[in-house]
Parts: C-alpha cells; sequence; structure tokens
C-alpha cells in the first residue's frame, strides 16, 4: 500500500495542473498518517488554484489532524469565504471553536449539526457537554438557516425588499440570500431573483452554488454563452459539484479530469468524517484525539515497582546536576556575514567615516543654497561674468605662464585626497580652456559666485581650484604654496 501511495505521489509531479489527482492523493497521505507529504501536495494545489475548494477543505481538516486548532479555524474560514454552504467548512469552523474554548460562538453551528441527520450524533454530543443539552430532550432553538426557512413558508405574502432587509448583513446572509432566490423563482420574480444572485456574485465571485444558479437562470434565457462561462467557474472550483439539472457537463474542468470526480466526493467524504470521529472523540474524552486510534502510541500502566525505578532515578539526576557557577564575560564574537567573518571596524575609523560624512553633506547643503541665490540673482552674475571676460582680454598671457597655470594645476590635484579625486579620468568636452592668472602678486578674492561663474564660461580647471580652496578653507586646512 505504502509502495502504491509513493508511486501516486511520483505521478502528482509529472501532472502539475491536474489539481484533482493531487488533491485526492494528499488525502491519502493524510489518512496514513503522512500529514507533511499531504501538507505539501495541498499548498502545491493551492499555489495554482487559490479558489480550489477540495484543496482549501483537505488542507483546513490536515492541521486539525496536527493538533494546530488556530491554523485550522483560519483555514475552514478561508473555505466558507469561497463556498459559505461548505459543509466541511461550517462544521470544521464550529468543532476548531470548541477546541479553542470558545463554544458560545459555535452555538448556531452546533445547532445546525444537530439538525443534520449526518452529523446529528456529534452535534448532540457538543450540546450535551458545552449547554448542558441532553440528547432525549427536544430542542427549543432552531439554527439561523432552519428559523429563516419556516419564516418564508409562513411569510410568503412578504415582499422581497422586506425579505432581503430581515436577512441583514451576517455569516450566514450568503445561504440565505441563496434560499431566498429560490422562493423568489417560484413565485415568478425571475428579475428580482436575478439581480439578487447578481449583487452576491461581487461578494462571492467563486461562490458554486451561487455561480450554479445563475448558469442555470441564463441557460433558459437562451444565454448559453454567459452560463457557460459561470458553468467552467463552478468546474474549475468545484469540479466534484452536485449536478442535479445535468448542466455541468457542458464545461470541463482545467484542474480536473472526468476520473477525477468519484475520487474528490471519497475525499470530502472522508473530511466530514474525520470532523465527525474528531467531534465523537472530543465529547468522550477530555482531551480531542485529532489522530486515528491505530496511530496514537499506546499508555503503558506504571506498575508500583516501576514507580520507585521512576523515584530513583529522578533522584540521582537531581544529585549529579551541578552546582551554579559564576558566569564569566565572554567577549563578543565577530559577526557573521554572507562573505565570511569580518571585523568590527574601531571607533577611530567610524569616526572619521562620521565626520567625512558630515563634511559631504555640509558641502552639498551649501552647494544647493548657491544654486538657489544663482538663480534668485543672475542679473548680478552676469555683470561679474562681463567683468571677467574684460580683464582676461585686456592682459597678454605669454606661453611660459600657461605652463606655469598648468603646472600648479598638475601640483594642486595631486596634493588633494582620494577621497576627492575622482576614480576614472573626467574628459572635458572641447579640450581646457584658457586660463589667465592675474597680474598682482595678489590671489583673487575667493567667492563661490565667481567660481560659479567662471565654470558657466568653461573654465572649468581655475573654477576647480577655487571650489577647493574654499572647501579647504572652510575645513580648516591651509593650502599648500
Amino acid at each position: 500500500m505504502k509502495s502504491d501511495l509513493q508511486t501516486s505521489v511520483g505521478l502528482t509531479a509529472r501532472m502539475p495542473y491536474r489539481l484533482g489527482f493531487k488533491a485526492a492523493v494528499a488525502g491519502v497521505c493524510a489518512s496514513e498518517g503522512d500529514l507533511d507529504t499531504s501538507y505539501r501536495l495541498l499548498l502545491e494545489c493551492l499555489l495554482l488554484n487559490p479558489n480550489f475548494i477540495p484543496a482549501q477543505e483537505t488542507i483546513a481538516v490536515n492541521r486539525l489532524l496536527a493538533s494546530e486548532p488556530v491554523i485550522a479555524l483560519r483555514e475552514f474560514k478561508n473555505v466558507l469565504r469561497t463556498n459559505p454552504s461548505s459543509k466541511v467548512g461550517l462544521w470544521g469552523k464550529g468543532l476548531t471553536l470548541c477546541i479553542l474554548g470558545r463554544h458560545e460562538d459555535a452555538l448556531d453551528t452546533i445547532l445546525e449539526m444537530a439538525e443534520n441527520q449526518e452529523m446529528s450524533e456529534a452535534g448532540l454530543g457538543l450540546l450535551k457537554r458545552y449547554f448542558g443539552i441532553e440528547e432525549s430532550t427536544t430542542l427549543k432553538v432552531s439554527s439561523v438557516i432552519k428559523s429563516f426557512t419556516e419564516n418564508l413558508s409562513s411569510n410568503r405574502s412578504k415582499t422581497a425588499f422586506d425579505l432581503v432587509k430581515d436577512i441583514g448583513q451576517s455569516d450566514q446572509s450568503a445561504r440565505l440570500k441563496l434560499i431566498l432566490s429560490d422562493l423568489l423563482f417560484s413565485r415568478g420574480e425571475r428579475k428580482t431573483a436575478k439581480n439578487l444572485l447578481e449583487k452576491m456574485l461581487d461578494v462571492h465571485p467563486y461562490y458554486p452554488g451561487l455561480l450554479y444558479k445563475l448558469a442555470k437562470t441564463s441557460k433558459s434565457e437562451g444565454e448559453d454563452s454567459q452560463a457557460l462561462e459561470f458553468l467552467q467557474t463552478v468546474t474549475d472550483c468545484e469540479p466534484a459539484y452536485p449536478d442535479p439539472d445535468g448542466i455541468l457537463s457542458l464545461a470541463q474542468s482545467s484542474f480536473a479530469q472526468p476520473e477525477d470526480i468519484e475520487d474528490l466526493k471519497l475525499l470530502r467524504q472522508w473530511c466530514i468524517d474525520v470532523i465527525k470521529n474528531t467531534c465523537i472523540g472530543f465529547e468522550k474524552h477530555e482531551e480531542p484525539q485529532l489522530q486515528p486510534i491505530s496511530q496514537q502510541p499506546p499508555e503503558m500502566p506504571i506498575s508500583s515497582t516501576n514507580a520507585v525505578e521512576i523515584e530513583k532515578k529522578l533522584e540521582e539526576t537531581q544529585s549529579v546536576i551541578p552546582e551554579p557557577q559564576p558566569e564569566e564575560t565572554v567577549e563578543a564574537e565577530p559577526q557573521q556575514t554572507l562573505f565570511g567573518e569580518e571585523e568590527p571596524p574601531s571607533r577611530e575609523y567610524q569616526e572619521k567615516q562620521l565626520e567625512r560624512t558630515r563634511k559631504i553633506l555640509e558641502e552639498a547643503r551649501k552647494m544647493l543654497d548657491q544654486t538657489k541665490h544663482v538663480q534668485e540673482e543672475p542679473q548680478e552674475e552676469i555683470l561679474i561674468d562681463q567683468n571677467s571676460t574684460e580683464e582676461g582680454q585686456q592682459e597678454d598671457v605669454q606661453p611660459s605662464e600657461k605652463n606655469e597655470v598648468f603646472e600648479a594645476t598638475i601640483v594642486e590635484l595631486e596634493a588633494r585626497t582620494d577621497e576627492d579625486v575622482p576614480s576614472e579620468p573626467v574628459i572635458i568636452e572641447g579640450g581646457p580652456k584658457r586660463i589667465v592668472l592675474p597680474t598682482s602678486d595678489l590671489e583673487p578674492e575667493l567667492s563661490e559666485s565667481r567660481a560659479w561663474s567662471m565654470l558657466r564660461d568653461g573654465e572649468a580647471e581655475e573654477a576647480f581650484l577655487m571650489f577647493s580652496k574654499l572647501l579647504r578653507k572652510e575645513a580648516g586646512i591651509e593650502s599648500d604654496q
């Protein structure tokens, strides 16, 4: 049996899009106790189609068997979001609420279980355990679904608006509106019933019962293409959905083959049986037995001699326990990175990095303020540019002076630190511009606006020197003469 199951698990990898077969194999794995393989297969199903209801129901039961009621409750709620009429989702939600101690929230579901012929034993057992209602007593309180159905039969003269208003907004509103639509169809109010179903489609786009009714209505009105679209969604989400009108054969599921339908029906029945057996076991025992009895380890009775031996072993272990020693300070190990162990940077290095970052931010902020100042006062810069060009035209520069200028530029570039020198050479289009030295022995006035004007005139080297001197002066570093 296990070899056949392993073969089936291997076949699921060859047929990744046949979710019906994969979900059935996952159910068999869960029934055999291999919950991890079952969980993995079900996750693969939901990754390809998050609204595949058989996988949603089975993964919720899987977490129930794994003794994880919190996760199981979340999965059962996901089932009800997709299919509010799912028996597995409804009864599983009620069971997990009882396990978590929230039996009052599960009262309506427990009442509905007690009213169902298949789950009556489990429902009555839970009512007796939590609410003190004996199995022989007649229930005076009905579930929401049963009471609503009885009210419809007694108040058939009410308008559709009043009936919808009575439903309101609740967890059962989708199921109640689906029941109401049957009454409206029977009264001949087809348009009102169809509008009610279409509005529900916005909230529950993958509700098989809703889609099936819409497909049936569309087909009766001659809208075959619309009916086929609804049926295709039904078969993709729930391939084993009941087909009393024989219209599901018009569509073929994209995630299951016809031979998978019977397996999916057996899978749903297995999920219901697990919930029912768990309810009965939960009622009989203090703790729920979430796995089959064959998989539970047998409890060995402890004799008096074994008890004495256990006490002796406990005394020996307590005598062997060493006395607590004072804790020793251990130096912190270097942090492990993706590229291996690295020593933490020294404090001096960190301070230098912070200082360097601060200077860069200050320089960038000043340059930004200067650009704003230049944009606000363009006329003043134009006058400065004209004066600088006139001074350059009046002076006569010899070739030897040009050589001295370029040599000074090279010396100044070499004196800068590695942080200021770019890693790649800067290429200036059009070649170096003409640089004019001042006629007097005094250096030109250091001004950021003048440096900006030089940069606009294409005098990149001289503007670069002036910016460099300004930054050195601001940082308190004396430039080399």
